[in-house]
C-alpha cells in the first residue's frame, strides 16, 4: 500500500507507438488495471510532378500516409512533346517519408484538330472529326453527305502540315438550278463522242453537242432547239435530210415527186407522172411498180415505188475482171426524174439520186467438196443470178457454176429472186462440177452481176478450196 508499480517492457506492433499508460501506478492504494495507449505510424508521401507536367487532380502532390497504405497518385497534365512513364518510386507501401518523381520521355508534338461540317454536312466516314495529329503531318478529311440543294466548295483551312491547335471548316453555297437536256440522234446518226447523249446542264449554260456518224445517204441538217441557254428540261433532235440513196439492179426505192425541181407549190397531179432515170447522159431503164403506193393529189404528195432494171441500166458501165484482182468498182450515180403536169404546167424536173454500188461478198457455207452444193451470200448480187465462176489459178480461164433456181426472194414482178430488193440483201445456191477441178487446190470465186465483181470488205474475192 502506497508504493509504485513496476512497468513492465514490451515489444510495440509495426505502424504503431507506445505513447503513456492511461492512469498513474506510482502510489498504489487499490486494486488497479493501467492499459498501455498507442498511436499509428504515419509517413509523409511528396510527389513532384517535375518541368514536364502539372498537377490536375487525384491525390495531393504532399501527402501523409499511414505506415503500410499506399499513397493517392495525381493526375498530371503532360507538356505537349513529352510522355509520361512513370514514378521512380513505388508508393503502394509506405513505412517512411518518401519523395515520388515523375519520369517522362520526349516524343513528337501532337495537335487538336477539329473538323466542323456545320448544318449542312453529316459525317459518314473517312477521318474523324476530332482527331490528334502528329506536329508537321496531315489531318484526315471526313467523308460525308451534303444537304440538298447545298454543295461543298472546300474547307477553310489547311490541314497538311498541322503545327498548332486548329478548327477546320467545311464550306457550302447554295447549289445552282439544273436541267436534263437529251439529244436524240434519230434513226440516222450515231454518237462517236463530244457530249453525251444526256447531260445535266447547269441553268443559264449551254449544253455540249455529241459528236456523230451520219447513214449514208442523209445529210445532217440542224438541230431542232437552241441549246446554248438552257432554263428548262430540253430534247434536242437532229434534223437530216435525205441526199443519195444506195441503190443496185434489181432494189426498189420510192420516189417522191413533191421534191422533184421547180414544180412550185402546192401543186396537184392531173395524173401520175412520169420517171425515168439518167446515168450521165443515158437514160437508165426504170419499171413503175403499180399499186405499191396510193397516188394522192393533196398540197403535191405523190409518190411511186419504182425499180431499176437488170441489164439495160448500167450496160457497158460495170467493172472489168483483170489478172485475178477486181478492177475499180466505181459508184455509180443515178438520176431520178419525174415528167408530168399539174395545175401549174409541164414540169420535168429531178425528183432524186440514188447510187448505184457493185456487189459485196459476205460468207459462204456449204461443203466445198467436188460435185457439192454451196450457198453464197452478200448484197447487191440483183434479182436476176449473176454469173458465178471458179478461176483456175494456173490458166485463169473462168469455170462456170450451175445456179439453183431455188431464190429466197421476189422482184417487182413477184418472180422468185436471188436479191431482197428492198434492202439489197442476196442469197445464191450453186453446184460445184467435179470435172476440171482438183482437188487440194484453192480456186478464187467470181461473182459478177454486170455493175461489178463481188468483193469482201477488205477488198479481196472469195475463195474455195475444194476437199
Amino acid at each position: 500500500y502506497g508504493e509504485a508499480a513496476v512497468a513492465p517492457e514490451f515489444d510495440v506492433e509495426d505502424g504503431w507507438t507506445f505513447k503513456a499508460w492511461d492512469i498513474d501506478f506510482s502510489n498504489i492504494t487499490a486494486n488497479t488495471t493501467v492499459v498501455a495507449q498507442y498511436e499509428e505510424v504515419t509517413y509523409t508521401v511528396t510527389f513532384i510532378p517535375g518541368e514536364h507536367g502539372i498537377r490536375i487532380g487525384g491525390g495531393e502532390l504532399e501527402q501523409t500516409v499511414t505506415y503500410g497504405d499506399a499513397a493517392v497518385e495525381p493526375l498530371l497534365g503532360v507538356e505537349n512533346g513529352w510522355e509520361f512513364t512513370g514514378w521512380d518510386t513505388d508508393f503502394s507501401n509506405i513505412t517512411e517519408d518518401i519523395t515520388v518523381t515523375a519520369q517522362y520521355k520526349e516524343v513528337p508534338k501532337t495537335y487538336t484538330v477539329i473538323f466542323n461540317l456545320g448544318e449542312h454536312g453529316i459525317r459518314t466516314g473517312g477521318g474523324e472529326l476530332l482527331q490528334k495529329v502528329s506536329e508537321g503531318e496531315a489531318a484526315v478529311a471526313p467523308e460525308f453527305d451534303v444537304e440538298d440543294g447545298w454543295i461543298f466548295t472546300g474547307w477553310n483551312e489547311d490541314f497538311s502540315n498541322i503545327t498548332e491547335d486548329t478548327t477546320v471548316t467545311a464550306r457550302y453555297e447554295l447549289a445552282p438550278v439544273t436541267y436534263t437536256v437529251i439529244f436524240d440522234l434519230g434513226e440516222h446518226g450515231t454518237r462517236t463522242g463530244g457530249g453525251e447523249l444526256v447531260q445535266t446542264v447547269n441553268e443559264g449554260e449551254a449544253a455540249i453537242a455529241p459528236e456523230f456518224n451520219v447513214e449514208d445517204g442523209w445529210a445532217f441538217t440542224g438541230w431542232n432547239e437552241d441549246f446554248s441557254n438552257i432554263t428548262a428540261d430540253t430534247t434536242v433532235t437532229a434534223q437530216y435530210e435525205e441526199t443519195l440513196k444506195v441503190l443496185t439492179i434489181g432494189m426498189t426505192i420510192t420516189v417522191p415527186a413533191k421534191d422533184v425541181d421547180n414544180i412550185g407549190s402546192p401543186a396537184e397531179f392531173e395524173k401520175a407522172p412520169k420517171i425515168y432515170g439518167v446515168i450521165g447522159s443515158k437514160n437508165a431503164s426504170l419499171k413503175t411498180i403499180k399499186d405499191s403506193l396510193t397516188p394522192q393529189s393533196v398540197d403535191a404528195v405523190w409518190s411511186k415505188n419504182v425499180t431499176l432494171y437488170d441489164k439495160k441500166a448500167v450496160k457497158g458501165n460495170y467493172a472489168q475482171y483483170i489478172d485475178n484482182n477486181p478492177a475499180a468498182q466505181p459508184v455509180q450515180t443515178v438520176t431520178i426524174k419525174a415528167k408530168g403536169k399539174n395545175s401549174t404546167g409541164k414540169f420535168d424536173g429531178i425528183a432524186t439520186q440514188v447510187q448505184i454500188v457493185p456487189p459485196v461478198f459476205d460468207s459462204i457455207t456449204g461443203v466445198t467438196s467436188m460435185d457439192a452444193t454451196i450457198t453464197i451470200n452478200g448484197k447487191y448480187f440483183g434479182t436476176k443470178a449473176p454469173k458465178v465462176s471458179l478461176e483456175d489459178p494456173q490458166t485463169g480461164k473462168l469455170i462456170k457454176l450451175k445456179v439453183v433456181k431455188e431464190f429466197a426472194y421476189s422482184d417487182y414482178k413477184g418472180k422468185p429472186s436471188c436479191m431482197d430488193s428492198s434492202n439489197g440483201k442476196s442469197t445464191l445456191k450453186v453446184t460445184i462440177p467435179s470435172k476440171n477441178l482438183t482437188p487440194g487446190v484453192t480456186y478464187p470465186l467470181v461473182i459478177d452481176n454486170k455493175i461489178g465483181i463481188a468483193v469482201d470488205e477488205n477488198g479481196k474475192l472469195p475463195r474455195i478450196t475444194i476437199k
